[in-house]
């Protein structure tokens, strides 16, 4: 899904209901992940860090719990550069790993790992 304010990357339906969803500006060198339905002890606005995990790539990323009325637990919004070493590694490894606070899931990359490098190409600066 892409427009020319913003690309996206979406695991699930785009919704709240989403596992993952990478967005950005194109050309910001800034990507947004939300990561729905986190952990029941996180309290909306809540600073906590994400781990994310592909293959030998690791990040930790700073940001905030954030209300899922859909879902009635937090969801989980912060941001990386696009230059990150894991979307390289999203290109061939088999899944990505997410913890946030108690809860981690494992997401199959096998219909968007491919199509990695071309978003965070696509939200590089030139």
């Amino acid at each position: 899904m892409s427009s020319s304010s913003e690309v996206s990357l979406v695991y699930g339906d785009g919704s709240e209901e989403s596992d993952l969803v990478l967005s950005c500006k194109p050309r910001s060198n800034s990507v947004r992940l939300f990561i729905g339905e986190t952990d029941a002890s996180l309290k909306p606005k809540m600073q906590v860090t994400a781990s994310v995990t592909v293959g030998a790539a690791k990040a930790t990323v700073a940001g905030k719990a954030v209300p899922n009325e859909l879902a009635g637990v937090p969801s989980f919004v912060g941001e990386l550069s696009a230059t990150d070493p894991l979307f390289d590694a999203m290109a061939t490894a088999p899944i990505i790993a997410l913890k946030v606070a108690k809860t981690a899931k494992d997401i199959s990359l096998k219909t968007m790992g491919s199509k990695a490098l071309a978003f965070s190409k696509a939200c590089r600066k030139p």
